[in-house]
């Protein structure tokens, strides 16, 4: 696994955290086995947390937003990863 590839080898602790989530054109959605008042239960002890919404160019936050999502650099991150999902969607639309 990627976190443990890269765990300090001093501490033990992560360096790095991989959260299992996806992206949609309005949303990046994390999965957590941690439930809360705005999870959704998605089944076999996972939840489903809306974490960003995207509107007027640029994602905005929510109060829970982990403030690592809130970074120049993760926001370059998904803002880029929207742009290929986008062009990946619009590719499968001429191809049809």
């Amino acid at each position: 696994m990627l976190e443990e590839e890269y765990r300090d080898a001093s501490t033990g602790g992560r360096r790095i955290n991989v959260d299992p989530g996806y992206l949609e054109q309005v949303k990046v959605v994390l999965a957590s086995t941690k439930n809360f008042y705005h999870r959704i239960y998605l089944g076999q002890g996972v939840f489903g947390e809306a974490t960003m919404h995207y509107r007027g160019k640029a994602y905005q936050f929510f109060p829970w937003t982990y403030p690592d999502y809130k970074s120049k650099d993760c926001l370059r991150f998904f803002l880029k990863v929207r742009e290929l999902y986008r062009l990946q969607l619009k590719q499968q639309c001429v191809a049809r």
